[in-house]
């Protein structure tokens, strides 16, 4: 299995492995974090097990912005935010935050406390929010016949690594599914995905890191835990291989020396030609 960061380098891999390859797989070969856990979140092992449906970013935030303008949102927000409530801008937010929060393994009351602790007057109300909404989505999932649950992403590996711990059974399919498991860009995963990976992990299991090219703080990542998690694999056996060869360095500088603005639309009009024709940049 390779595990990657996003669903376009997921497909990408999976085309070079199609292409590359004499034999067929059942199952996706490369993955996200997110993929993975979603499909242990719908393995079935008994017919009472329930079906988990995607909630999409867009129907979250339509959803909040319901919630937020329906009247019945009694949270206590703070009077600052009074105007800022109707914006989408505000619902964006709130979402970023409720999944921020869930992804770091923490609760309602668990916000309410630390807002206590670190005097963040805005982040009771949103506490207060996350609970009414994470209740609305409980009675929302409650279908006639098949239990169905609505999960938004930000829940989903969360999810994941309770369903693990809490079934001997399904942490053992896993940990026995995978021969060897490769990650890609590893710097890139956060607190969760960690877990998760290394409740399934493999003997054989490879790790990419490059830990001065993260670039996915905003999402979520948390390349300063990186190093913690290297150490359990060290400890537990793994060896580190450093590679000295640097293929995204600063390529060589040249200097064209150029005497009017006819001759730099030329010259930058040429190097895009040179670069679409011999090196195939789109």
């Amino acid at each position: 299995l390779i595990i990657t960061y996003g669903r376009e380098s997921a497909s990408l891999i999976r085309d070079q492995i199609a292409i590359g390859a004499k034999s067929t797989a059942t199952n996706p070969l490369a993955r996200t974090f997110h993929s993975l856990a979603f499909s242990i979140l719908n393995e079935k092992l008994t017919p009472d097990d329930p079906m988990y449906l995607l909630v999409s970013g867009a129907e979250q935030d339509a959803f909040i912005s319901e919630m937020l303008e329906s009247g019945f949102d009694t949270s206590a927000w703070h009077a600052d935010l009074a105007l800022a409530k109707s914006t989408k801008g505000f619902v964006r937010e709130v979402r970023d935050l409720i999944l921020r929060a869930t992804e770091l393994g923490l609760m309602p009351d668990d916000m309410k406390r630390l807002a206590h602790e670190m005097n963040e007057p805005y982040w009771t109300g949103a506490a207060e929010f996350w609970q009414s909404y994470a209740e609305v989505m409980n009675l929302r999932s409650s279908t006639v016949g098949e239990t169905v649950i609505r999960i938004d992403p930000s829940a989903i590996i969360v999810e994941a690594i309770y369903r693990l711990k809490s079934s001997p059974e399904l942490l053992a399919k896993y940990r026995g599914a995978f021969s060897t498991i490769l990650v890609d860009e590893f710097q890139e995963s956060d607190k969760s995905q960690r877990e998760l990976l290394e409740l399934i992990a493999p003997h054989d299991t490879v790790l990419f890191v490059d830990s001065e090219s993260a670039v996915g703080r905003f999402r979520g990542a948390d390349p300063e835990g990186v190093p913690a998690a290297l150490d359990r694999y060290k400890s537990a056996g793994a060896q580190e291989i450093e590679l000295t060869t640097n293929f995204r360095g600063v390529p060589t500088v040249q200097t064209a020396r150029l005497h009017s603005e006819s001759e730099e639309a030329q010259y930058i009009a040429y190097q895009f030609k040179r670069a679409h024709l011999m090196h195939g940049v789109p």
